[in-house]
């Protein structure tokens, strides 16, 4: 026999260890990306300072404007009308006049220069932060993957767990569980053997997903622990999340041909859906059925609710009512039954 369920564990491990490996190269680009942010964040601040030091000095050479033309010729405390109409003749206006201009045009030509070294320094604080704002938005992104990788990470290792408990549960006592399966299947095969077909199949070629928003699959079909068991279908259940008592939609349309409540063993609370053409779906482990023996359904229409009755690994318990709780969806044939991935996906 074929061991697929260690198979699956150990896939679950590489793509883990890939995951893993993709979350620690992320993690050092975001400690990259914020030592950018840093420097640029240095050198905005750098930026300020300096536009603020020549803010400083136009102010200072005003100042000094003002002092050297009062200075010049006259005491302190003449004004700049006074320094020019207490020229003696129009000459030594004129004089006073172009000794002004020429401090004056100094003192511009300095103001000038200083306020294009500002405006430079303002173009380079507008190129920094922006330069900034795109490192921030890269942050941001590598944050939001580092977040969907821990998040896979996590599933990644709960479905390795999820396998390893199954393991356990199943091989701690081999002979009575495979009993236990053994019984389970002739129950289900006889059912389908009673069964009657509705005559032409209804359905459009395609397929409703069982339980809409979750998509964990928690035992695929195939052979499982360590190839003692055969699994007949496939187990949607809930990830980092309870799914119990989630929606479960018919997967396609037909007619209800079996509801049947088996309690704590096997498939617990059940119910068959006959599509035509010798398609079936079967519901197994629901809280409820909301459904009854001879009633139409349609593609996507609620049929009951994800429970943990019959069989479930782990077994509820007081401190954990909603322990093992998932669908069992199967898809048969003319009662042989199908990998339903070939249908759902």
């Amino acid at each position: 026999q074929i061991n697929q369920t260690q198979n699956q564990k150990e896939k679950a491990s590489i793509q883990k260890a890939n995951i893993d490996s993709q979350l620690y190269s992320t993690s050092q680009q975001i400690q990259l990306v914020n030592q950018k942010i840093a420097l640029l964040q240095s050198n905005i601040d750098e930026a300020n300072e300096q536009i603020s030091s020549l803010e400083e000095e136009i102010d200072g050479e005003y100042e000094k404007f003002k002092r050297q033309v009062r200075s010049s010729y006259m005491a302190p405390e003449y004004s700049f009308l006074e320094y020019l109409f207490g020229s003696e003749s129009f000459a030594d206006f004129s004089v006073r006049m172009e000794t002004i201009s020429r401090i004056s045009e100094h003192d511009q030509s300095v103001i000038d220069q200083l306020e294009i070294q500002i405006e430079d320094l303002h173009a380079l604080q507008e190129s920094l932060a922006a330069d900034k704002n795109d490192l921030e938005g890269s942050t941001s992104e590598l944050e939001t993957l580092k977040s969907q990788l821990n998040t896979q990470s996590a599933q990644a290792q709960e479905y390795i767990s999820d396998i390893d408990a199954m393991e356990k549960a199943f091989l701690a006592d081999t002979a009575a569980l495979q009993a236990k399966q053994k019984a389970i299947q002739a129950e289900i095969d006889q059912i389908y053997a009673n069964l009657q077909s509705t005559g032409e199949y209804q359905g459009d070629g395609t397929w409703a997903w069982p339980v809409p928003g979750y998509s964990y699959i928690s035992s695929p079909y195939g052979y499982r622990f360590q190839g003692t068991d055969f699994h007949t279908g496939m187990d949607i259940a809930g990830s980092g999340t309870s799914i119990y008592g989630a929606r479960i939609v018919a997967c396609g349309a037909g007619t209800v041909v079996k509801v049947q409540n088996n309690g704590s063993s096997g498939y617990g609370l059940f119910c068959i859906i006959d599509h035509g053409g010798g398609y079936t779906t079967l519901y197994a482990h629901t809280s409820s059925i909301i459904v009854s023996v001879g009633d139409v359904v349609e593609k996507g229409e609620t049929i009951g609710y994800v429970g943990n009755s019959g069989w479930v690994i782990p077994s509820p318990t007081p401190a954990n009512p909603t322990g093992g709780s998932h669908l069992h969806i199967e898809f048969r044939i003319n009662g042989a039954h199908q990998n339903p991935a070939n249908f759902l996906y």
